[in-house]
């Protein structure tokens, strides 16, 4: 075996190992879905009409007073996966439907949100906004969020979110 043949063999075995080391590193990210479904059937049947439970919430319900819940469906994600974010919105006992809802993260990406860091929107008839979020290929052990609700009559409440586990 002549020296060339023997060096060429060493070069393919490096550039084989890179790619394979590059796809397995990467590739899932390429070619993840861009749209994450939720991987539990809704409770109730219809996306959005069920209220979080085992959720963090702001102040116990008190007259006159906004009250915001959270909860991350599924709480605990690999990276590069995506979990559902819940808020509901309540006043007085009751679902406050078009409270303007933003939810902020130290880290990841908010699924079809305009800005990265936050996603925001408003809660349909049930008092319920839901958005997706995404954790990094680069993630920290976990990530907490905040939510932040706006009443239509301008009362405004705050709750941070359950944190968000990252699986190794």
């Amino acid at each position: 075996m002549t020296l060339g043949k023997w060096l060429a063999g060493i070069f393919a075995t490096v550039i084989s190992g890179a790619m394979l080391w590059a796809v397995t590193t990467y590739g899932s990210h390429y070619f993840a879905p861009t749209t994450p479904q939720p991987s539990y059937p809704p409770v109730g049947g219809k996306t959005g009409d069920t209220a979080p439970t085992g959720e963090q919430s702001s102040e116990p319900a008190q007259p006159g007073v906004a009250r915001v819940e959270c909860e991350a469906h599924p709480d605990y994600v690999k990276r590069g996966d995506a979990t559902e974010f819940a808020v509901r919105v309540t006043s007085d006992g009751k679902p406050v439907a078009n409270a303007d809802v933003e939810l902020a993260a130290g880290g990841g990406e908010f699924v079809n949100s305009p800005s990265v860091t936050t996603g925001s929107g408003s809660t349909n008839a049930n008092g319920i906004f839901r958005m997706y979020w995404k954790a990094p290929l680069n993630a920290a052990p976990g990530y907490g969020m905040a939510a932040t609700a706006k009443l239509p009559d301008g009362q405004s409440s705050q709750v941070t979110c359950p944190t968000v586990k990252i699986a190794n």
